[in-house]
């Protein structure tokens, strides 16, 4: 909606600056020798002008027509390569964190660290993203993450009582990791997921089209769902428009640039498929004196997906290496952007924790992506 607007106004301004130059063009033509002597002249040479004017002003951007909200406070313009201010403060920290999971080469800590100007930089330790483990929690994560194992017992049918799995956290654990890496609280006061779905707050509006929901979002902003497959739990961290792509980018992007981005820890293939590289070529399965019982690989790991995006407009789909469901996906920049069927649970909520009310009061985005 947004870009429709954008075109049209950009198609009208147009429009006005021709009428305007052929409305000057015939007022010089039939302005006669009578009219010259009683000013005519100092009224042609002003049209003149204001033609000479009109013609070199390029078509107005309304990103640029909108520097100023009614407020008075600036809007971040996405597409020129300068600081993001929805990067700093609390939200920084909250991406810093975050994006300290992912894969190394990740194409959206490279875009935070290019809009992040001075600030503080986002680096990863995992080359192939921290694994997924059910239950897993921070405790997991002390030394070195590429070569520890752990003896996980669990009553879930995905895992085997007494085989050595990669450490690593579930949906819910790292949500929990990444707050208590910024507020040092246990757990980051995060609550469960059944308690976040009884939660009701009117901070966001989940009628509305998803490409308007980043006006009710903030960075850090917990989407919790359940189905009768299970639950989830997915961190919002903004949209592709904050990262700096625009249409020119991403052209079959570009009706989704302002759909809610998330970081989460959950199942895949394409993560399933690199540790199973990781740990043949590291000989992990000879490591610690495993050799007997070959490491269970992760079921997927910290990732990214976009919200409400329909599946049609999927660039690739596959089954989940289980069999369970589909998964679809859009490429960016090589990365494999998951598209998650959020709306399509049974139940769903928009948890918001404490500490963003606490120590971001009045960090609020705007309708172009910044803050204020």
């Amino acid at each position: 909606m947004y870009a429709l607007r954008k075109i049209i106004l950009n198609h009208l301004f147009e429009l006005c600056k021709k009428c305007f130059c052929l409305w000057s063009y015939c007022y010089i033509r039939t302005c006669n020798e009578a009219d010259h002597k009683r000013g005519c002249f100092g009224v042609r040479l002003l049209t003149v002008l204001c033609i000479v004017f009109l013609l070199s002003v390029p078509c107005q951007n309304v990103s640029a027509a909108r520097a100023v909200q009614a407020d008075g406070n600036p809007v971040f313009d996405a597409e020129k390569s300068e600081v993001n201010p929805l990067f700093t403060g609390i939200t920084g920290d909250i991406l810093c964190a975050a994006f300290s999971y992912l894969n190394t080469d990740n194409p959206l800590i490279k875009r935070f660290n290019e809009r992040n100007g001075d600030n503080i930089k986002a680096y990863s330790n995992y080359q192939y993203g921290l694994p997924y483990l059910w239950t897993g929690s921070g405790k997991l994560l002390q030394g070195d993450p590429l070569r520890v194992v752990y003896l996980y017992a669990s009553v879930s049918n995905d895992y085997r009582h007494g085989v050595p799995y990669l450490p690593g956290v579930d949906c819910i654990g790292f949500v929990r990791v990444v707050y208590e890496k910024i507020s040092g609280r246990k757990n980051g006061d995060i609550p469960s997921i059944s308690q976040m779905l009884d939660r009701t707050q009117d901070h966001v509006n989940l009628s509305v089209d998803p490409s308007e929901l980043y006006r009710f979002l903030k960075i850090g902003d917990v989407f919790a769902c359940a189905s009768k497959n299970g639950r989830h739990v997915l961190m919002y961290i903004g949209t592709l428009r904050d990262y700096g792509y625009s249409q020119r980018d991403l052209p079959y992007l570009a009706p989704y640039l302002t759909y809610p981005l998330v970081i989460h820890c959950g199942d895949n293939n394409f993560q399933r498929d690199e540790y199973a590289r990781f740990i043949a070529d590291n000989q992990l399965n000879e490591y610690n004196g495993f050799k007997k019982s070959r490491i269970g690989l992760p079921s997927g790991g910290v990732c990214l997906s976009i919200i409400g995006v329909p599946e049609s407009a999927a660039t690739k789909s596959e089954p989940l290496f289980n069999g369970t469901r589909i998964i679809y996906s859009l490429q960016l920049e090589g990365y494999e952007l998951m598209i998650y069927d959020f709306f399509g649970k049974q139940k769903h909520a928009v948890y918001r924790a404490p500490i963003i009310e606490t120590l971001g009061a009045g960090f609020t985005q705007t309708p172009n992506g910044g803050s204020r």
